[in-house]
């Protein structure tokens, strides 16, 4: 990566720090009319990095300290510039994959819909199971028994929904057991559609691809961006 970027080379690694350490240096309180750095290029094999020490002009110690959390935002903001078309790629990507996502979970909305109103016609019947053909070039064939028991829960889970207010999915955090009820028939949809749960997967792995190409993608750190993915 270092040498596709030119980050063998002691000027490429002077244009960054110009352009990013004054940010940085501005989240600690230092203006960059007022910043002092010195730098060291060691261009090692196969580790090229750089070391850094930089102060206010008046050398008046605001804090001794530096937290983590403001380093590592230092951190993710240098992955982002030094990477900005992988990343800006890949964010593309994902938003396409989501928007592949919401198209087939509105076709299989559909199924639940029409099972309620009793218009589910497009039907196969194997020996042991009645299969739905959507009417969509994006899903597979949906157990008419997967339909049936969703869609009921799903009208069980209406009756415990709050009357007012918004029911997005981020105000009902604060209701454990709607929660654990909705992420129940949210698991029980992903099961009953192969190909929406494909897409599923997709979006996390993009996800996952997008932290680490941001530098938020260390192993102790991956579950959490599944998780919010």
């Amino acid at each position: 990566d270092a040498i596709e970027k030119g980050f063998d080379r002691k000027e490429q690694w002077e244009d960054l720090i110009k352009v990013k350490l004054p940010e940085f240096a501005k989240s600690i309180n230092i203006p960059s009319e007022r910043l002092e750095y010195v730098a060291s290029i060691h261009r090692d094999k196969g580790h090229p990095h750089i070391h850094i020490m930089f102060w206010e002009r008046e050398q008046e110690i605001q804090k001794n300290f530096i937290h983590k959390s403001i380093s590592n935002k230092f951190r993710v903001s240098l992955n982002k510039y030094i990477f900005n078309e992988e990343y800006t790629e890949a964010l593309k990507q994902r938003d396409a994959i989501k928007e592949d996502f919401i198209t087939e979970e509105k076709q299989l909305e559909s199924l639940f819909i029409n099972e309620l109103l009793g218009k589910n016609t497009q039907i196969e019947t194997t020996s042991t199971v009645d299969f739905y053909y959507p009417e969509t070039m994006y899903l597979d064939r949906i157990s008419k028994e997967d339909i049936n028991e969703i869609t009921n829960q799903l009208l069980e889970l209406r009756k415990n929904l709050p009357k007012t207010g918004s029911i997005d999915y981020k105000y009902l955090m604060k209701e454990e057991e709607l929660i654990k009820k909705i992420d129940s028939i949210s698991k029980q949809i992903l099961k009953a559609s192969p190909s929406l749960k494909k897409e599923f997967d997709k979006y996390i792995k993009k996800s996952v691809e997008i932290a680490e190409i941001s530098g938020n993608g260390k192993k102790e750190d991956i579950e959490k961006v599944k998780e919010l993915a």
